[in-house]
């Protein structure tokens, strides 16, 4: 689990939530309705819808009327895997693969940050893209926080 989340992982959770926002019945969204409505730049949307649709979170629909759309409800679709697709497996950060001895309570820090990381990728997995629309109704809608 990474406990820096990049700035593509937050943009494909932005546009994931966008996604989940609209009825499928309404056709496709747009790319460049995605990100005119979650203001991420048409650069990264375009390589991270295709993560998305890659990871079978997103399908692409081709032709003038095409877009996005999830590929499951948005209560099978948690944040996690949405990270896991643009960022790849969650893992802690400072733990290492070989055993590399770093200084005094090393093993100690490394056991943090493992147990860190667990936590954040329990909430991440457990947390769906439902559960955050419902979360944001209940706030009042518009945005929740700035990251």
């Amino acid at each position: 689990m990474s406990a820096i989340i990049s700035q593509k992982a937050l943009y494909a959770v932005r546009a994931a939530l966008e996604l989940a926002r609209h009825r499928r019945s309404e056709g496709p969204l747009r790319m460049r309705d995605i990100a005119k409505a979650q203001d991420i730049p048409a650069r990264f949307l375009e390589s991270i819808l295709n993560q998305l649709r890659r990871a079978g979170l997103a399908e692409s629909v081709r032709g003038p009327d095409g877009g996005y759309l999830l590929a499951r409800p948005a209560a099978a679709i948690s944040v996690g895997e949405v990270i896991h697709a643009v960022q790849g497996p969650l893992r802690a950060v400072g733990a290492t693969s070989g055993r590399k001895r770093v200084g005094k309570g090393a093993e100690v820090l490394a056991a943090l940050w493992i147990k860190a990381g667990d936590a954040l990728s329990t909430v991440f997995y457990e947390t769906s893209l439902q559960k955050l629309i419902q979360e944001e109704a209940e706030a009042g809608g518009g945005v929740l926080y700035e990251i």
